[in-house]
């Protein structure tokens, strides 16, 4: 998962993570963020968008399952 997240790409198809369409956008979207920046509004609609797709994920996270 690590060369994942260093190449910005899904290589693996493990269920895991952002799939291939949504793994750069997203990717450069969570930099943004975690640097501080604030999203331009198209970014944020994008985001918001492709996300929903991830709160099955987002809730094992949250709850500390993954």
């Amino acid at each position: 998962m690590e060369q994942e997240k260093n190449a910005d790409a899904t290589l693996e198809h493990n269920g895991v993570g952002f799939n291939a369409f949504d793994a750069e956008v997203l990717s450069d979207i969570a930099k943004k963020l975690i640097r501080g920046e604030e999203l331009t509004d198209k970014e944020f609609f994008t985001a918001r968008k492709r996300i929903q797709k991830y709160a099955g994920q987002l809730t094992l996270i949250a709850n500390k399952e993954v």
